[in-house]
């Protein structure tokens, strides 16, 4: 189906289920960032949390300003 062939309600519908799917991803990666005891722990598991969920091959974290 192409985007024209879906009505108004639909296209809400979709849209509003990639929000809540991304939001509920949002909070499980911010449950485990916060059980991070150190810094380093908190990089490791972002990194790792983004990298599964996004399917990277990499993730490049800049500490600092």
């Amino acid at each position: 189906m192409t985007k024209s062939e879906f009505s108004q309600e639909e296209l809400y519908n979709i849209q509003n289920e990639r929000h809540v799917r991304r939001e509920q991803t949002i909070r499980e990666i911010i449950e485990k960032m916060r059980k991070a005891t150190d810094l380093a722990e908190l990089v490791k598991i972002t990194t790792e949390e983004l990298g599964q969920r996004f399917a990277a091959e990499y993730a490049l974290i800049e500490l600092g300003t």
